[in-house]
């Protein structure tokens, strides 16, 4: 269900953002909405997902030292 409302909303916004900026002639439009995503999951990745892991293999490497001192 979550990928099918991210999906929903993305589609409609990236839509949007494509017919507002359409000048008629170009593909630069597409292009340029097209960057503004891939620009925002990079941020996204980095901002979030990445902290978010680097604090799970923190975790498990302290698990595991303490498991090896018992």
């Amino acid at each position: 269900m979550l990928g099918f409302t991210q999906m929903l909303l993305g589609g409609t916004l990236a839509s949007a953002l494509v017919a507002f900026l359409y000048d008629g002639q170009t593909a630069i439009a597409m292009t340029g909405v097209m960057t503004l995503f891939a620009l925002a999951a990079i941020a996204a990745y980095a901002t979030i997902v990445r902290p978010a892991e680097k604090q799970i293999a923190r975790a498990l490497l302290n698990h595991y030292s303490n498991s090896q001192k018992t």
